[in-house]
């Protein structure tokens, strides 16, 4: 412990801040120009939140990749909540940042891809389609709840807001009328439900989500982005760079360069929204009533799941 003090930074370098030109031999290996200026960066997905437009008060980010982070922007610090983490100045100045998210997401979608969509990969090889505009299909095809196939996102435990490593994925109610569809369709479900206990956790503890944008891999799916809108409740601002982690960067470049004053102003100019997703209204009363299964779900199990991790 003694040593700790010495391996921290002697120095806080803001995002965008810094005074430092790039090297003859960094500029060499980059094919840039030495003393180009060198603005201290951040993490992919703090960057990403940037890229986003989520810079103000109440604004959180959903970048939605293996896993699914959670970043929002407070006026003032939260603790005791579920999410992970709370940082003040860590993005914006001036703002806290909490940070939060789900385990696996984007994974899990990946995960049943990669094991139970043969007959997908085939007929996306014989069409020239992409698996997964096939997989979306199905679950378009089925209705919100999966007609009784609930799915609980735990593959590899809960991140926020229970903190449980030792959470397991589930699937119930399964009948023989199921198919790919339902089961497909039952992990978007599933995360958005993970989701929506997040944000419900936040409003639990004083913090109120006033915009919500949505980014990532998983945000190229139009059917995973509805079924978040729908079962949140809330519009999805969709940012038209998929790539908002790069944009971020270049966010941070362009105020370390002069071009902008702040973070905030950088985006306002730089991060343009192609689409807002609206949520269904009609859907709410069958989103209401299989979140509720949801929630119970891992209360029901949480001592079987724990016997299950620990024996393994």
């Amino acid at each position: 412990m003694e040593e700790l003090p010495r391996k921290w930074p002697a120095q806080l370098v803001p995002l965008g801040r810094g005074d430092l030109k790039l090297s003859a031999a960094a500029a060499a290996e980059l094919g840039l120009r030495p003393g180009t200026p060198v603005a201290q960066g951040g993490i992919d997905a703090y960057l990403g939140m940037l890229g986003m437009g989520a810079v103000q008060a109440g604004d959180l980010a959903m970048i939605m990749g293996s896993s699914t982070c959670h970043l929002a922007m407070s006026e003032r610090p939260l603790f005791g909540s579920g999410m992970a983490g709370c940082y003040p100045d860590a993005v914006v100045d001036g703002l806290y940042t909490l940070e939060g998210g789900q385990t696996a997401t984007g994974s899990i979608v990946n995960w049943y891809r990669e094991h139970f969509a043969g007959n997908e990969a085939v007929e996306a090889e014989r069409t020239g389609r992409h698996v997964y505009e096939l997989l979306d299909a199905k679950a378009a095809a089925v209705p919100p709840g999966c007609e009784g196939l609930v799915c609980l996102d735990y593959w590899q435990g809960n991140r926020c807001p229970l903190k449980d490593p030792r959470a397991r994925g589930v699937f119930w109610g399964l009948t023989l009328s199921h198919g790919p569809g339902h089961v497909f369709r039952s992990i978007y479900e599933a995360t958005a439900f993970g989701t929506r206990r997040i944000l419900e956790n936040l409003e639990i503890h004083g913090f109120t989500v006033t915009r919500l944008f949505a980014g990532g891999g998983g945000a190229r799916s139009r059917l995973w982005l509805q079924i978040h809108a729908d079962v949140l409740g809330r519009p999805l601002h969709v940012p038209r760079e998929a790539e908002a982690c790069a944009l971020g960067s270049a966010l941070v470049a362009a105020v370390h360069t002069g071009h902008y004053p702040d973070l905030a102003e950088a985006a306002r100019h730089m991060v343009q929204i192609a689409d807002v997703i609206e949520p269904r209204q009609e859907h709410r009363p069958a989103y209401d009533y299989f979140y509720e299964k949801y929630i119970a779900t891992y209360p029901a199990l949480r001592t079987l799941m724990h016997e299950m991790a620990d024996g393994r």
